[in-house]
C-alpha cells in the first residue's frame, strides 16, 4: 500500500561453489572460463601459506595440515572467475526484478535502494583463496546507491565503510535519532559530487575463524582513508602499510623499508581500537564475552580445532 517500508534481501551468491547453477550456466561459463583475465597479483599456488599454530593440543600427526593444502591452477582460478561472474549477472537479473516491481507499483521514485557486500573474495590474488584478508580484493566491497532525482550519479571517492550506512541514509532521509551508532555520516557525498569530506574504514579480522584460524597470521586490524592502507598484527606490532593510489594490487609493503611510515595512520589505528577492543588477544575476547562455547561450536562444525 501507501504505508513507508523497508526491505532487506541477502543473497547468497557471489559464493563458492561458483559452477552450483543450471546446466546451461555451467556450460557458458565453461566457454568464457578461458578468456578471463586474472588479476596481476594472482599466482597460481593458493592456500600453501598457512601454517599451524605451534604446539596446539589437537595435533599429534606429522603434518597435520596436509588434509588443507591446496594446489589451484590459473585454469581453475578462470572457471571460478567465470563462475563467479555469472552469480553476479543472475543475481543483477533478480535485482532487476525487484526493480521493475517497484515501478509498477509507482514507487521506484520515493525508494532508496542500497546494493552493497559483506565481504570481498581473494579468488588467488597474493596467492590466497577466500576472505579475512586485509587485502583490497577482501576487504573492498561494492556499494550503490539510487534514489532517483535526488542522487546524482557518478563515481565517488568517499571512503564509506559498512557501519557508516545506517547514519549516512539517516542523514540522507533527514532523521534525526537520538540512538549512538558507530560509523560516520556522509550522505552529502551521496548529494554531491564534489563534497569534501574526509573519513576512514576501520578494518579487522579479530577473531579468526574456519580457514582464517590456519594462518600465520590469525587476526589483525587496518585503517584506510582510501590512499594508504595501514595493517597491525594482533599484538598491534606494524605489519603492512600500501599505497592504493601507486600500488593498487599491493605488491610493495612500505613497512620493511621504513618503519616509521605508518605515521598518522598508526595513530588513527589505535584510536579506534581502544575505542572497542585494545588488542586484546582473541582468545581472551571471546572468554570475555562468553563466546568461546560458540566459537567451539562453530569451529567444530567445519572440522576444525577448539580452543
Amino acid at each position: 500500500g501507501n504505508k513507508p517500508f523497508a526491505m532487506f534481501l541477502s543473497y547468497s551468491p557471489p559464493h563458492d561453489p561458483y559452477l552450483l547453477m543450471p546446466p546451461e550456466d555451467v556450460a557458458l561459463c565453461e566457454a568464457r572460463a578461458p578468456h578471463v583475465r586474472l588479476r596481476r597479483n594472482v599466482s597460481e599456488i593458493t592456500e600453501d601459506k598457512y601454517v599451524p599454530p605451534k604446539g596446539h593440543h589437537a595435533y599429534g600427526t606429522t603434518d597435520p595440515w596436509a588434509k588443507y593444502r591446496k594446489e589451484v591452477t590459473t585454469d581453475k582460478l578462470r572457471s571460478d572467475l567465470a563462475g563467479y561472474y555469472r552469480h553476479i549477472e543472475k543475481l543483477d537479473e533478480q535485482i532487476g526484478r525487484v526493480i521493475d516491481l517497484l515501478k509498477e507499483q509507482g514507487v521506484y521514485e520515493d525508494t532508496v535502494i542500497v546494493y552493497t557486500s559483506d565481504h570481498g573474495n581473494m579468488l588467488g590474488s597474493h596467492g590466497c583463496l577466500n576472505k579475512q584478508w586485509y587485502f583490497e580484493e577482501s576487504v573492498r566491497v561494492p556499494f550503490v546507491i539510487n534514489w532517483p532525482g535526488k542522487i546524482t550519479s557518478g563515481r565517488r571517492d568517499q571512503v564509506i565503510s559498512l557501519v557508516d550506512v545506517v547514519p549516512s541514509l539517516l542523514g540522507l532521509l533527514g532523521i534525526r535519532s537520538h540512538d549512538k551508532y558507530d560509523g560516520a555520516d556522509v550522505s552529502r557525498a551521496f548529494l554531491d559530487r564534489d563534497a569534501d569530506m574526509s573519513n576512514i574504514a576501520y578494518l579487522y579480522n579479530i577473531v579468526p575463524a574456519h580457514q582464517a584460524w590456519r594462518r600465520e597470521i590469525f587476526s589483525w586490524r587496518a585503517i584506510t582513508d582510501g590512499h594508504l592502507v595501514y595493517v597491525a598484527n594482533q599484538d598491534a606490532s606494524p605489519l603492512a602499510m600500501y599505497d592504493l593510489d601507486t600500488d593498487p594490487y599491493e605488491f610493495n609493503n612500505l613497512l620493511p623499508s621504513n618503519p616509521f611510515a605508518g605515521g598518522n595512520l598508526k595513530q588513527l589505528l589505535e584510536i579506534e581500537v581502544n575505542k572497542y577492543d585494545g588488542f586484546l588477544p582473541w582468545q581472551d575476547l571471546l572468554r570475555n564475552y562468553g563466546l568461546a562455547d560458540e566459537w567451539n561450536k562453530s569451529q567444530a562444525h567445519f572440522g576444525y580445532p577448539t580452543l
